[in-house]
């Protein structure tokens, strides 16, 4: 196989598990990476909770746009 074939052919995936992360998990998490080395302590990143009823949202909106 050669690679441009092969980098076209490229799949990825994912399994996801269907149980819920506890929130001490998530919010651990962004702890320890907030904790992580930094490019000019610039800290480029930010968090953004999603819940259920905002995920709702924004696929109504997504359909909305696409049609």
């Amino acid at each position: 196989m050669e690679i441009a074939q092969a980098i076209k052919q490229r799949r990825t995936i994912h399994i996801f598990s269907k149980t819920k992360v506890p929130k001490e998990v998530i919010e651990r998490s962004i702890l320890a990476a907030n904790q992580a080395p930094c490019h000019r302590r610039t800290f480029p990143w930010r968090f953004i909770n999603v819940g259920l009823k905002k995920r709702e949202l924004l696929y109504q909106l997504q359909l909305t746009i696409k049609y």
